[in-house]
């Protein structure tokens, strides 16, 4: 008999065998899931005693803004930054930029009203999610994200983005440019 024709009929046959023990065990594991109630009043009884402005609360919702540079083959400036929905603005230098590692700051009630307005302005959620060519290369990106309004849209810029767009990231270079940096952790 031909070795290879048998080595194939072994493991064939060992998978039927071993696949009748994973239904068994699918069909059992939904017996179990079946099996749990959930009092969803309880649920809903306890999120309506959660203080929206409770700190762990405000620690897992979304940030307001996300806004980061991308790596390109030269001397392009790379970094990550988020501003939370109470103006905590995050901030890590990676490449190629004056603050390195890791900083907060917080911005004053004013200019966060100054970046909602301009997110309006240059209708954020109305853009396109990519700005991008293919055949152009060595191009960093500009990836931002807006969470407003229970509204959520993230945008790609790599390649001819909108002019409006430009004049939002702007605002947010030299907000940021005149904030009072501290090292991450340090902020009151």
């Amino acid at each position: 008999m031909n070795r290879p024709f048998t080595y194939i009929s072994l493991l064939l046959l060992w998978i039927s065998i071993n696949a009748c023990g994973l239904k068994n065990a699918s069909e059992s594991s939904k017996e179990i899931v079946e099996g749990i109630n959930i009092d969803t009043s309880l649920i809903l009884e306890n999120l309506q005693l959660i203080d929206p402005e409770d700190e762990l609360v405000s620690v897992i919702s979304e940030p307001l803004i996300t806004y980061r540079r991308t790596y390109c083959f030269g001397m392009c400036p790379v970094f990550k930054s988020s501003i939370s929905q109470e103006g905590l603005v995050s901030y890590e230098g990676i490449n190629f930029v004056d603050k390195m590692g890791k900083y907060e700051a917080m911005l004053a009630a004013a200019q966060i009203d100054s970046i909602i307005q301009r997110i309006h302005d240059v209708n954020y959620f109305g853009l396109d999610s990519i700005y991008d060519n293919e055949y152009v290369m060595d191009l960093p990106s500009i990836i931002s994200s807006v969470n407003l309004e229970r509204k959520s849209h993230s945008i790609q810029d790599r390649y001819e983005g909108p002019k409006e767009l430009k004049k939002l990231y702007k605002e947010l270079d030299d907000t940021f440019a005149a904030l009072e940096w501290k090292p991450a952790n340090e902020i009151e």
